[in-house]
């Protein structure tokens, strides 16, 4: 039983550091990320099953190949600053 219990504790702790990584992300792409934005994202993760979890773990060492400032403007709205608009 404690196997699955630490388990689970470090699986869950991928998708934590998910939001993280994602809050990273787009403060290099100009948008702002709020403390609760981020507290939002991590509870929204603590319910995650296993199997979930396990795709955080996947999909965390990938997540700057994977995303661009054009896929993270999706969850911002349109209020980011781009680095490559010239205003023109």
């Amino acid at each position: 039983m404690s196997f699955l219990l630490l388990t689970s504790f470090f699986a869950c702790n991928q998708c934590k550091r998910l939001c993280s990584d994602m809050a990273d992300l787009a403060e290099s792409c100009g948008y702002e990320v709020t403390p609760d934005m981020l507290k939002d994202c991590r509870e929204q993760q603590a319910g995650k099953s296993f199997s979930e979890n396990g795709e955080c773990r996947t999909v965390r060492p990938a997540l700057e190949e994977e995303w661009d400032c054009d896929e993270v403007a999706v969850y911002f709205d349109g209020s980011a600053v781009s680095s490559d608009d010239s205003g023109n």
